[in-house]
């Protein structure tokens, strides 16, 4: 008669595997998104020109028109895409459901 494996000892093989892709995977992406809110706060346009200057590059792109016009744009595309894409996929389930019945 074989023994008894318990749950825990069968998952943790796998999770174990898999601890270097996901320490790996957090790195790059919190190391990548923090490197880009630094340069967020710099005014660099060419790297390694690395000056803090604060908040003043947020202040000048909110102040600009376009860029407002830009993201009232996109919060009305993004709204229109959700809906539709919504609305195309409840009809094609309904659709799919009257031919199954």
């Amino acid at each position: 008669m074989k023994p008894k494996r318990s749950r825990l000892s069968t998952g943790a093989g796998a999770i174990s595997a898999l601890i270097p892709a996901f320490m790996v995977l957090i790195v790059v992406y919190i190391g990548s998104t923090g490197w880009t809110i630094w340069i967020s706060f710099t005014n660099s346009r060419m790297l390694p020109n690395n000056n803090f200057v604060g908040l003043r590059q947020y202040e000048q792109l909110f102040g600009n028109d376009r860029w407002l016009t830009s993201i009232h744009n996109l919060v009305i595309f993004g709204a229109l895409f959700l809906i539709l894409a919504l609305a195309l996929g409840f009809l094609l389930a309904v659709a799919i459901d009257q031919r199954v019945r």
